[in-house]
């Protein structure tokens, strides 16, 4: 176990990104065929609108009794989670979130900070993103 304070490596990174000028690099010739709208990316992505996905709402509705440390109960409490993770996103008040994910015995540690004005808009969009893959899951249990 000596060795080990040897081989722990840390690598930092800042990537900085600074668009003030859209309009510079919206009439930037090479730029012009690749623009697109959030709306048009996100139907693209998605086949419906983001007002759309908007409305999406789980139905949990006629789901028998999870069993015992069944991987039903786990699917179960892991919705639970996501709805919770639903209001944390509503209750967002700044335009900045840090996410950390760490992974010690692998030694990964990942750090991410995301600072814009629409995040929470943007977090709840993919909120709703993937509650369609979700209900495929809910629906195939019932």
């Amino acid at each position: 176990m000596m060795i080990a304070p040897a081989t722990m490596l840390t690598l930092n990174g800042k990537l900085d990104f600074d668009f003030e000028d859209m309009e510079e690099i919206e009439n930037h010739p090479m730029a012009a065929p690749l623009m697109m709208t959030f709306e048009q990316l996100f139907e693209g992505a998605l086949g419906s609108n983001p007002n759309e996905a908007l409305k999406n709402e789980l139905d949990t509705e006629g789901l028998p009794e999870a069993e015992p440390k069944s991987e039903k109960e786990f699917f179960m409490e892991g919705l639970q989670v996501f709805k919770m993770l639903d209001s944390l996103i509503k209750d967002l008040d700044t335009g900045k979130i840090n996410v950390n994910v760490s992974v010690p015995s692998m030694l990964v540690n990942v750090e991410v900070d995301v600072n814009a004005p629409g995040i929470k808009e943007a977090a709840h969009l993919a909120y709703h993103f993937v509650m369609p893959m979700i209900q495929e899951k809910l629906n195939y249990m019932k």
